[in-house]
């Protein structure tokens, strides 16, 4: 997408703070009120691309309450759960232009959908981590929340670039990732580790926590996030994108395409975001890419050195 359209989609929307709960599989009920529409039969659901739904708890529960084995949307309304996790949604862009480290699958910019976390968890983070830089936890090269004169101190938990496409309705979804995952896992085995040495801080860390307030804020985090932030990242893709943008037809790369089209040589991201987490979502495997990179002169060229990519899709509702 241009710069332009990038821009004109940021400002169009709603520049406060929006709010996202969600909690473990919340997105199976999301993906099943929207398919469920007016009614859809249960034993239809079972011969779709949305059968895995049922197996889901929160489906179960909702089920059980569904006397003529029928579904409709007005009937799927979430309640509260106790592990409800509250989180922020913000936009920003990413120059694709900048040559193969940006991991773009077309020359262009992308729109960025960060996934922030709360107040709540800032501050417990600053009480027990005491960060002396705002990096300590994420990187600023790469697109997480820095707008340090925003009224509203955020943190990026994930977040995920997006090319969108107008004229053919499509989304393709370019990633999904996380620098607080990767650092606070990092984080967590360096301060057992000075546990052991009975070191008091940690000084190679841009943080002035004591070792047992980090350990006690990094087993927080990983009861708390470490098992939903992906899943919560793509759902709240999928509410904006169809919600807000309504687009219907989205693309995720598998790690073929990802490591083709975007020419990843590096050191590759971890296989189950592009295999096991668009598989839980109902993506389909395909062969046709995206409409939007049909014209792309990388991507024809990539295509006459190699004939078969596999991608992920999600089409239309009910396709």
């Amino acid at each position: 997408m241009n710069k332009n359209l990038a821009t004109e989609i940021i400002n169009c929307l709603p520049r406060e703070r929006s709010l996202y709960p969600y909690y473990k599989d919340y997105y199976a009920l999301q993906l099943l009120k929207e398919v469920s529409g007016n009614g859809i039969k249960v034993s239809d659901l079972k011969n779709s691309r949305y059968a895995t739904l049922l197996n889901k708890k929160v489906v179960k529960q909702l089920l059980a309450n569904c006397g003529n084995n029928r579904i409709r949307a007005s009937q799927i309304e979430p309640a509260w759960q106790d592990s409800m996790e509250y989180f922020t949604l913000t936009l920003d862009s990413w120059d694709g232009n900048e040559g193969d480290w940006s991991q773009t699958s077309r020359r262009g910019w992308n729109l960025v959908l960060q996934l922030n976390f709360s107040n709540q968890h800032n501050s417990y983070y600053r009480k027990l981590v005491k960060p002396t830089d705002r990096q300590a936890l994420n990187f600023f090269c790469h697109p997480v929340f820095k707008r340090d004169q925003d009224q509203y101190f955020r943190e990026t938990l994930a977040w995920s670039r997006l090319d969108i496409d107008f004229d053919n309705n499509e989304c393709l979804i370019e990633e999904v990732q996380s620098d607080w995952i990767r650092d606070v896992k990092s984080l967590l085995s360096d301060a057992r580790n000075a546990k052991k040495r009975q070191q008091k801080g940690l000084n190679h860390w841009p943080v002035a926590g004591q070792v047992d307030d980090v350990i006690r804020y990094c087993e927080y985090f990983n009861a708390r996030y470490a098992n939903i932030w992906a899943e919560a990242m793509l759902s709240a893709v999928l509410f904006f994108v169809r919600s807000e943008l309504g687009i219907n037809q989205l693309y995720y790369h598998s790690c073929q395409s990802g490591a083709q089209v975007k020419n990843i040589n590096g050191s590759k991201p971890p296989r189950s975001l592009y295999s096991d987490l668009p598989k839980a979502f109902c993506f389909r495997q395909t062969n046709q890419g995206p409409g939007m990179l049909q014209d792309d002169i990388r991507y024809r060229r990539l295509r006459r050195k190699v004939k078969k990519i596999n991608w992920y899709e999600l089409g239309g509702l009910h396709s």
